[in-house]
């Protein structure tokens, strides 16, 4: 547990992919099986503890500490986990801290009485640094400390000086923890895992997003397939052996939210394309939007009602294998062509092809067709490679697809509240809250539109808006402030939707902040009325 829990800070606080990689391989290279096992299944959320009710940990520190403390520190520090990693009053013990192996295997056969008593030990054994990461897990909180998964199987791959981080990808899903047979394989002591027959996923091949110059100095030929870049959520669909999965571009499994998706074919592929949702109304059905996705991603599985309401299909743009032969050595083209015969054959929907010669035309076109972003143009002779890397020899070399998306949507937006990083230095942000402005009788006021990673602002930006915070504070909420109004930011969304459930009537979809804007009054930011006309 001290180790893991020494990597969890570093990684907390430690900017730059290469940094993280190189902390994560340093750590899987000097801890040992089966422990260094259960670390990436933490830290990947491929596997969680028993989960302890908040409520059981509540009631457990006021056994040993005052409850008006416990309450008051809460309320200001906002995250239980930290709350009582530093109240806990630690009792003498001779327990040692508790290691992973033994919370992974301890936990689910203890009976559920037993469980409240054993955290309690736990803690007496730990410094509150382990004592955080202990009640993170504990109470399910998330592990990945700000690196994606696909960053930690890197980490992983940078073991070997042999094994690529997209073949560590590809064998992922056949694996369990503790993955004996993946530190075998990457330390040259077993064979590749074997994933025959397995549903697993393969890397993604991505575009590189380009301008209206890019495009018209390219000038596209017949040597260029276009497509529209739809709305929605990048997937895998994979069979194998009659076994369905659809995976997320993180790699996560999201078949059991969307079951409808899951009836095999009678063939076994692997299909790449976009997961979209409709709305069906008394009224007809119509493409549902970003929150309507977002809302089937989170849940584990899907109600009755999403699955009437809100139903999921699937717009197919490749095929990468059939019956286990792997397509993606093979030009796109030719991969267009068996993508064309399984839709008919099997009542697939392709994403339908576009005239490369009226590319200008079209993307001045998107407003009119619903459901699509801009424009994706690919080389139709190269093979499918992934993040740059590339599977094969010559496999995305950064130009093989381009991105054309719909020019962004700018705006001057109010900072209502900013929420500090828990566990993180007091400057250190992890979400911003925007307003927009209205007028009533009583003057402009502000009504909230939406939240935005910090994301974008130099340090200098930061800074200014920590100090500002601190000096102007309205109220507290936890780790949230209500600041008074007076930092405006510029912000770019892709789209603006429509929201009935929101105050402000709409959604930002993909949000990002571009800069502090010195020159502007509050009450001059876009009012709320104008951010409405932009609706898609």
């Amino acid at each position: 547990m001290k180790a893991f829990t020494a990597l969890f800070d570093r990684l907390s606080v430690t900017p730059g992919a290469d940094n993280q990689i190189t902390l994560i391989r340093d750590y899987l290279r000097q801890t040992p099986d089966p422990e260094r096992g259960y670390a990436l299944a933490l830290l990947t959320g491929s596997t969680a503890l028993r989960m302890t009710r908040p409520a059981v940990i509540r009631a457990m520190v006021e056994e040993r500490a005052d409850g008006a403390l416990l309450a008051m520190s809460l309320d200001y520090v906002g995250d239980l986990a930290e709350t009582v990693s530093l109240l806990w009053p630690a009792a003498k013990t001779n327990r040692s801290a508790p290691s992973l192996s033994e919370l992974v295997d301890l936990l689910p056969q203890s009976p559920k009485a037993d469980i409240p008593a054993m955290p309690a030990g736990w803690l007496d054994a730990c410094k509150p640094a382990e004592r955080y990461v202990l009640l993170r897990l504990l109470t399910g909180g998330s592990l990945r400390a700000g690196v994606p998964a696909s960053r930690i199987k890197a980490a992983i791959a940078a073991m070997s000086e042999s094994i690529t981080a997209d073949e560590v990808e590809e064998v992922w899903h056949a694996l369990t923890p503790p993955y004996d047979d993946l530190f075998a394989w990457i330390e040259a002591r077993g064979a590749r895992p074997d994933t025959d027959g397995k549903p697993v996923f393969r890397p993604f091949m991505h575009g590189t997003e380009v301008s209206a110059e890019t495009v018209e100095n390219r000038a596209p030929d017949a040597d260029w397939l276009v497509e529209f870049l739809w709305n929605g959520a990048r997937v895998q669909w994979v069979q194998a052996g009659g076994v369905v999965r659809l995976f997320s571009r993180d790699g996560d499994d999201l078949s059991p939210a969307f079951p409808e998706l899951t009836s095999p074919l009678p063939v076994d592929v692997v299909l790449d394309g976009q997961l979209m949702v409709d709305r069906r109304t008394g009224t007809g059905t119509e493409l549902g939007t970003a929150e309507d996705l977002e809302r089937r991603v989170q849940r584990k599985t899907a109600t009755s009602a999403q699955l009437r309401d809100r139903p999921a299909r699937l717009k197919v743009f490749d095929v990468l294998a059939v019956e286990g032969e792997d397509l993606r050595g093979l030009p796109l083209r030719d991969r267009r062509m068996r993508l064309e015969r399984l839709a008919r054959e099997h009542g697939l929907d392709p994403s339908p092809l576009l005239d490369p010669a009226s590319v200008v035309e079209l993307h001045q076109g998107l407003a009119a067709v619903a459901g699509t972003k801009g424009l994706i143009l690919k080389r139709g002779d190269r093979p499918y490679g992934a993040r740059g890397r590339g599977l094969r020899a010559g496999a995305n070399r950064g130009d093989d697809w381009l991105k054309w998306p719909r020019a962004a949507h700018r705006f001057s937006a109010v900072l209502l509240y900013v929420q500090r990083t828990a566990g993180g230095p007091s400057a250190a942000f992890h979400e911003f809250t925007l307003g927009a402005v209205t007028e009533d009788t009583e003057g402009p006021s502000l009504v909230p539109i939406g939240k935005v990673s910090p994301t974008g602002l130099t340090a200098e930006e930061l800074a200014q808006i920590s100090a500002f915070a601190k000096e102007n504070t309205r109220e507290r909420f936890g780790p949230v402030r209500s600041i008074e109004a007076g930092i405006v930011l510029e912000v770019a969304c892709e789209r603006i939707e429509g929201s009935a459930r929101r105050k402000s009537g709409l959604r930002l979809i993909t949000p990002r902040l571009l800069c502090v804007r010195q020159d502007v009054p509050w009450q001059h930011a876009h009012t709320l009325q104008s951010l409405l006309n932009l609706i898609a």
